[in-house]
């Protein structure tokens, strides 16, 4: 059986390939050009300075993806606000090692306390672990559990 646990290690796993898989630049609702302009006079001679290119997601992260916003649809209808709330502290840095969104950022998204806010994800949690048990999922049913459990 699947524990709570479990679930949010997926849900961070899954929230951290979808931030890598984010194209830099775009945004929904935002119309996307590409509009030459004149070079930077600091990278014109040649001299380009060293940036670190994110990792591409793998099919394993982007079908992890998927599942994860299935699961955020075992969240009834008459809780979105907790569908929210789980959904934008799933978005998970691993860089950094931390959500993105703090408790304190969600809950002036969603107009309430953080406190209210903490309650509101563990509930989501526990009603997507019972769901999970309920159709008898396992972690192991994942080809990425060997990467994200503990003792890999």
């Amino acid at each position: 059986m699947i524990t709570r646990d479990e679930v949010e290690m997926l849900l961070r796993l899954a929230g951290w390939a979808i931030l890598r898989h984010h194209q830099r630049d775009y945004h929904l609702g935002m119309a996307v050009s590409r509009i030459e302009v004149a070079g930077d006079p600091n990278t014109e001679y040649g001299y380009t300075p060293i940036s670190l290119a994110r990792s591409r997601p793998t099919g394993a992260e982007i079908g992890l993806m998927d599942k994860a916003s299935e699961w955020l649809s075992y969240i009834p209808d008459d809780l979105v606000r907790v569908r929210k709330v789980v959904a934008l502290r799933m978005l998970w840095d691993e860089e950094r090692g931390r959500c993105i969104h703090s408790y304190k950022k969600v809950s002036k998204m969603v107009h309430t306390s953080p406190h209210v806010v903490r309650e509101e994800y563990q509930r989501g949690l526990g009603i997507i672990t019972a769901r999970l048990q309920q159709i008898n999922l396992s972690f192991i049913n994942f080809p990425l559990y060997r990467i994200a459990s503990p003792g890999a």
